[in-house]
Formats: structure tokens, C-alpha cells, sequence
């Protein structure tokens, strides 16, 4: 889930558009149409995120290990691997 203090960050660099795309697909949320500032806010959150990172867009996470309890989550899990 998200969270102000993440454990796990994960690059959407290569990814920002598609989650773009998928909001679009939440017509009955955000209308038929996301406005400029929409997609300003999400791309401002991606980089907001980043801003400790070497890349430029994240998202940000607070992960749970259910098989490591009050462990954060290994660096290799965090895209693809989990």
C-alpha cells in the first residue's frame, strides 16, 4: 500500500504511461477525459516519490512479509521478482 515512510520503492520510469492508460480505463471514477491536471498530479506523485532515487518516476510502498514479519522486503523482489 502506499505510504509517507515506504520500505519499498519500485521504477514505473518505463511504466508511468501505461498506468496513465489504466486510469483512463476508471471512467466511472475519473469521467471520459483526465484533465491536464490529472495527469500533472500523477506524474508529480511519480517524481515526488523518486526524489531520494536514481531514477525519476517511482511509487512508494509500505510492504508487508507475512514470511519475514516486521522485515522489509529484499532489493531483488522489488520489480518482477516478487
Amino acid at each position: 500500500m502506499m505510504s509517507v515512510e515506504p520500505n519499498l520503492v519500485v521504477d514505473i520510469g518505463g511504466f508511468i504511461d501505461t498506468k496513465l492508460e489504466r486510469h483512463r480505463c476508471h471512467t466511472s471514477q475519473l469521467g471520459e477525459q483526465l484533465c491536464d491536471e490529472d495527469v500533472g498530479f500523477v506524474y508529480g506523485m511519480a517524481e515526488f516519490s523518486a526524489a531520494k532515487e536514481p531514477f525519476r518516476y517511482s511509487e512508494a510502498f509500505w510492504a508487508f512479509r507475512f514470511d519475514l514479519p516486521g522485515s522489509p522486503p529484499e532489493a531483488e523482489s522489488q520489480l518482477g521478482k516478487a
